[in-house]
């Protein structure tokens, strides 16, 4: 081949080389963007997963509740027996000492007591080890025998109807402790069968003022939401944190056989401009009542409305402040 025929083969081998360099940066570009697409794609349904999965929470509190508790049950589980001291690491090595003969090269080297030596130095730590193993054993046992013993006081307190019990158990097992982040605090008026309970709502803020939503093409859609959805919802939220706590008590306490619960938000003040806590919701229900009730495919809204209940809403304005039922009202329930 000429000189003439090999540089011209090699332009033409070198075009190729180029071009099928740009197709590849080509192809990797579009790979980029499409990888970016994607990622774009799968953060856009995040964001809209925990939004609903927000919105369902803030609807739906009253589904997940803890399962009532047999407190007779708590009483007649077996005690834990203490444990016994074993001493198996002990038994290995002993039974190597014991089985322990010297070899050629021991004898050779004159090194049978180095070897006995590491044998019994080996045995102070299994000891060792043993007497770890039984101390922490020993300390898991106090501990659970502690728990045990103060469950099982609490235990025979409710069964016994005493009051005092029934705070311990509230604060022992707090099954109020995720409602923080639905509501607020929670004040008990106790008495031996029903309770008084208030429970200081969260305002409006807790309620995002938007929807989101993903396209046809997968964008991010970010809409306002309605006043009267906006007001729906906070509606459910307040009656699905009221029915969660009156659930979650029920559970708790079984000598209690009715409840009334109060709930508190901020309320506009129309002459000073400020929000103030008042009542919004005051309703009152029996053990009974609840029994009958399928949670998971009622709307929280319109089951408080089937108790004996006092409430002023409307899909305008919301919640006013009421006057909540008097303590009265158990005695004639």
């Amino acid at each position: 081949m000429t000189f003439k025929k090999l540089f011209k083969e090699s332009v033409k081998m070198g075009k190729r080389v180029e071009r099928s360099q740009k197709r590849r940066a080509r192809e990797l570009a579009n790979y980029e963007k499409e990888m970016d697409k994607a990622q774009q794609l799968s953060e856009i349904r995040t964001l809209v997963e925990k939004y609903d999965a927000y919105i369902y929470f803030l609807k739906n509190s009253h589904k997940d509740c803890n399962d009532a508790i047999d407190w007779q049950e708590v009483i007649n589980d077996e005690i834990p027996n203490e444990p016994v001291y074993e001493n198996t690491n002990e038994k290995i090595v002993s039974q190597k000492i014991a089985n322990f003969k010297p070899s050629l090269l021991n004898k050779l080297f004159n090194t049978t007591h180095k070897q006995i030596e590491r044998l019994e130095k080996d045995l102070q730590n299994a000891i060792q080890k043993d007497q770890i193993r039984y101390r922490n054993l020993i300390d898991e046992y106090n501990e659970m025998l502690s728990e045990t013993n103060k469950l099982n006081n609490i235990a025979r307190g409710i069964i016994n109807k005493d009051i005092e019990l029934y705070r311990q158990a509230i604060d022992y097992f707090n099954p109020f402790i995720d409602i923080s982040d639905l509501g607020g605090n929670l004040d008990f008026s106790l008495s031996v069968n029903s309770a008084t309970i208030s429970i200081h709502i969260h305002g409006h803020d807790i309620i995002p003022t938007y929807i989101l939503q993903t396209t046809s093409t997968g964008k991010l859609s970010k809409k306002a939401l309605p006043k009267s959805r906006f007001i729906e919802l906070y509606q459910d939220y307040v009656c699905s944190v009221c029915l969660k706590v009156v659930r979650e008590t029920f559970a708790l306490l079984s000598p209690i056989d009715t409840i009334i619960i109060n709930a508190i938000a901020d309320i506009l003040n129309t002459t000073n401009g400020v929000n103030e806590p008042h009542p919004v919701l005051s309703f009152i229900v029996s053990r009974n009542q609840l029994s009958n009730i399928n949670f998971d495919y009622i709307d929280p809204s319109d089951c408080v409305t089937g108790f004996k209940h006092t409430m002023k809403f409307n899909k305008t304005n919301g919640f006013s402040k009421i006057t909540p039922l008097s303590n009265a009202t158990l005695n004639d329930f």
